[in-house]
């Protein structure tokens, strides 16, 4: 509903949840690492944008991310 996990396509940056204290902002359809010590997965960002959602919504099960939330821009061509 948000994206879609491990599209294969090269993380346009890497994130570090180990140092990250609030909300990660992305853009529509970005690709994002999301790192914590030796685990890791990679997120594409291009379903539902213009909204809030907890990242243990979209990580893998036993994938530590603290309360860090991400903050998806809207789907630019849905704007006007």
């Amino acid at each position: 509903i948000y994206g879609s996990a491990d599209t294969g396509l090269a993380p346009m940056r890497v994130v570090d949840l180990a140092t990250a204290r609030d909300d990660i902002n992305v853009r529509y359809g970005e690709t994002v690492r999301f790192v914590r010590g030796d685990q890791s997965f990679i997120f594409t960002f291009n379903g539902l944008g213009g909204r809030n959602v907890s990242l243990s919504r979209i990580a893998p099960a036993g994938f530590d991310t603290g309360r860090i939330g991400v903050e998806v821009d809207a789907d630019p061509s849905t704007q006007s």
